[in-house]
């Protein structure tokens, strides 16, 4: 889950009665602070918008792609014989045996899954060298500063775990949703709606320190799962899941979806430390949308994309 490094920090202002001298001399002075206060939002929230935009148009294009040199290449393949006739064992190496027999047959989400989780691990494994550290505080860690907020720790910083245990409780929950909701959103919105709700759960979270006046820094995965997460059990809200420890205790999809917004909405309100609940809460929210609104949107918007990137290729 995405943690945060330390407390929270907050500072809540009297109210000031509204002064004629209050008028003349001090709210100029707020005004401005609060223009740099959220001024330095507007950078974060135009990437995170231009992101999320890039993130789906480009699976859209991948998928059609995919489909048409797909369908090309599997005709290829059983259209020429001589190319069976000389795969055989004896002529093939060990790694390619291994690699047809245990990763070839396996499900794109678990192929999908493997990729995130050597990446994360990557991640992690840099984190113990202290060589990178100053490397990796700097660009692996969103937190808001008191200048403007860097933007490429927005993403990175989804890839990014601070213990062991963080990283597997992580990558479990991620386990269990990717096969099947690589089976109902495909391989390439999946990776455009785990990335989006990322970036989005980041800007959240920075929305959230900058209205509380903290700098607290979080990382983690689990605004991207959370994303995943809530677009799966609104799509399927009647399958049942279970608890890893409490594998006797079952419930609905539909009802741990309630569950995590009642529980980040307290965390928010009440302001609990341990965990950065505005990012979750931000993930869960967008994954929400996406099955609701924008994966319909892009659906519609297809026939669109299509064109301008064929439009595009023949120019070149």
């Amino acid at each position: 889950m995405r943690i945060f490094s330390s407390s929270l920090l907050f500072h809540r202002q009297n109210r000031i009665n509204f002064t004629k001298r209050f008028l003349h001399n001090s709210q100029p002075q707020q005004y401005q602070q609060s223009i740099n206060k959220y001024g330095k939002l507007m950078k974060p929230f135009l990437f995170t918008i231009t992101v999320c935009g890039t993130s789906f148009t480009i699976a859209t294009i991948a998928e059609y792609e995919n489909n048409v040199y797909g369908k090309k290449l599997k005709h290829h393949l059983f259209s020429t014989p001589s190319l069976w006739n000389h795969s055989d064992n004896s002529r093939s190496s060990w790694f390619q045996q291994m690699k047809n027999q245990y990763w070839d047959r396996r499900k794109d989400g678990f192929k999908i899954f493997c990729g995130i989780a050597a990446l994360n691990g990557l991640v992690f494994f840099c984190w113990r060298l202290p060589r990178l550290n100053h490397l990796m505080s700097r660009y692996f860690i969103s937190r808001v500063d008191t200048g403007s907020i860097r933007i490429m720790p927005m993403i990175l910083s989804n890839f990014s775990h601070y213990s062991i245990t963080h990283l597997g409780m992580n990558m479990i929950v991620l386990y269990s949703f990717c096969d099947l909701a690589v089976h109902l959103f495909g391989r390439e919105n999946f990776l455009a709606l785990y990335l989006s709700s990322g970036i989005i759960s980041s800007f959240t979270s920075c929305l959230h320190k900058v209205i509380i006046n903290s700098a607290v820094p979080s990382l983690g995965a689990s605004g991207a799962i959370l994303g995943i997460l809530g677009a799966t059990c609104l799509e399927r809200p009647d399958i049942q899941l279970m608890i890893i420890f409490l594998p006797f205790f079952t419930f609905s999809s539909y009802t741990a979806l309630k569950s995590i917004l009642l529980l980040d909405g307290l965390g928010i309100v009440l302001r609990w430390e341990i965990f950065d609940h505005a990012a979750h809460m931000g993930g869960t929210l967008f994954g929400m949308y996406y099955t609701s609104s924008l994966r319909q949107y892009f659906s519609n918007q297809k026939r669109i994309i299509i064109k301008q990137w064929k439009s595009f290729k023949n120019h070149f």
